[in-house]
């Protein structure tokens, strides 16, 4: 009997990227998956072996991204010892990981694809996005509530807190991809430090 052919993990990636580009270039409305095979020199029952239909070529990317990005945050928090710069560093790591893949217009891209897709597709999407986000959320604010109970962060509501640095992150994803000529990315993390997180720390 022989063994069920496994997927080439690298393979699915470089499919999955190679697909996202040609869908940026040619639009989501007028791009099909035999067009996508073709753009990328693949033939189409490849393709399909690798993903079905261009949302599950989405719902990888997603998946796939966050998974890269979580890694990626999880360096850049190490040897970090206040809890208040962790909430900098969040926003300024996502912002290098996703220019370095390439990807500063990926938040605007999926909204698009969010907004022509069907209501399950929409459901697949938020439940992969929540899964992502609450991990993180909780663990940046059992960082801060350890920091008001050992003394280096004043009392705050810290699920607060989180929420309106990570709304601060969403907003700032958006402003690049639609204005990137405005979009000061150092400046406004200074200016939050300043004005938001400054009042919080303790000697």
């Amino acid at each position: 009997m022989c063994a069920a052919r496994k997927l080439d993990e690298a393979k699915r990636e470089e499919i999955a990227m190679g697909a996202l580009e040609v869908l940026r270039n040619r639009g989501l409305h007028n791009t099909s998956m035999s067009e996508i095979a073709r753009s990328l020199e693949i033939k189409r029952p490849t393709l399909y072996w690798y993903f079905a239909d261009i949302e599950a070529i989405f719902l990888w990317i997603l998946d796939h991204t966050h998974e890269k990005l979580a890694r990626y945050i999880a360096g850049q928090l190490i040897g970090v010892d206040h809890p208040l710069d962790a909430l900098l560093i969040l926003i300024r790591a996502e912002h290098e990981f996703f220019a370095a893949e390439g990807l500063q217009d990926f938040t605007v891209f999926l909204a698009q694809f969010l907004a022509m897709g069907s209501v399950a597709d929409r459901e697949r999407f938020r439940a992969l996005v929540v899964r992502n986000v609450v991990a993180s959320r909780g663990l940046l604010i059992a960082m801060i509530d350890q920091g008001i109970a050992d003394g280096r962060v004043a009392p705050v509501d810290a699920a607060q807190l989180v929420d309106f640095m990570q709304t601060v992150l969403d907003g700032s994803f958006l402003r690049v991809a639609l204005y990137p000529e405005h979009a000061d990315i150092e400046g406004l993390l200074a200016f939050v430090d300043q004005t938001v997180l400054a009042p919080l720390r303790r000697p």
